[in-house]
């Protein structure tokens, strides 16, 4: 990513590092919209990064973003999950890590079944994990993928497209 000129951010905490403060770093802070510190460094995270961190999230424009995408996912393989959240984020983690990988987790603490689960999702982080639970719901809103892998499309998210689907299921 730092090759290819991508802002590139690492998480620990209630922090994010990246190289500077630029104006991708500041809108995704402004994104988060909660107690979240940006620790700009200086320096390259390649050249500083030694924790251990849930993910890394390269941010750029959409249409740079989506150029980006095959060569990084060619490049890495299995040996990344790469999706994007939004149309300029691109999530690399663990291919252990994932929300599909979290739904079964916590069906097996809890002890219900994923077949028992609602999930709702928008976006392609989401797909794997609207097709693993009982009932996957794709915003209105949400990405191509994300519709074709849910169960049920709702409304979009400023329209209480969680809301419209409980009342269509009977749940509220």
């Amino acid at each position: 990513c730092e090759e290819m000129g991508l802002h590139v951010q690492a998480y620990r905490g209630d922090a994010f590092y990246c190289e500077t403060e630029d104006a991708f770093a500041r809108d995704y802070r402004d994104f988060l919209g909660g107690p979240v510190r940006l620790a700009a460094t200086g320096k390259r995270l390649s050249e500083w990064l030694a924790f251990d961190t849930p993910k890394l999230l390269a941010i750029d424009t959409p249409q740079r973003v989506a150029k980006a995408l095959p060569g990084l996912r060619e490049h890495f393989g299995r040996r990344l999950r790469i999706a994007t959240s939004q149309p300029r984020f691109i999530e690399f983690v663990s291919p252990e890590a994932g929300k599909a990988t979290a739904l079964e987790r916590l069906c097996g603490i809890t002890g219900v079944a994923r077949e028992e689960v609602i999930a709702f999702g928008d976006s392609e982080n989401d797909e794997e994990m609207l097709k693993r639970c009982g009932l996957g719901i794709a915003m209105g809103n949400g990405t191509e993928g994300a519709k074709k892998a849910a169960d049920f499309v709702t409304l979009p998210c400023d329209q209480d497209g969680i809301g419209y689907a409980l009342r269509h299921f009977g749940l509220i």
